[in-house]
């Protein structure tokens, strides 16, 4: 685990895991990003229902997605798009995070 996290909050299986999604924008290529992570989530074991995809809109609203989907049980961030994983990353400390569709 992480620093500062307790195995205890860690799920027991992957059916239990709670994924928590961030992407900036609709767009057919972030979209698609969204799709096969999950695709291959739920086919790995994960229930579709711990899955939660949230949308930011525009980036000043990626903070406050960020910040609902780390206080919200997530044991993973899946950030889609360059602002939405700053977001998460500045939201967090402790949480694993991945990135996808990235840019410097």
């Amino acid at each position: 685990g992480c620093a500062g996290e307790s195995s205890s909050n860690l799920p027991q299986s992957l059916s239990e895991a709670k994924i928590g999604v961030i992407q900036l924008a609709k767009h057919d290529a972030l979209d698609a990003s969204y799709q096969g992570f999950k695709d291959v989530l739920v086919s790995a074991g994960v229930d579709e229902n711990n899955i939660r995809y949230e949308i930011a809109g525009e980036i000043p609203n990626c903070t406050t997605v960020a910040d609902t989907l780390v206080n919200g049980g997530n044991h993973l961030i899946y950030a889609i798009a360059t602002p939405a994983l700053q977001a998460a990353a500045a939201t967090t400390e402790t949480l694993p995070i991945v990135g996808c569709a990235v840019t410097d």
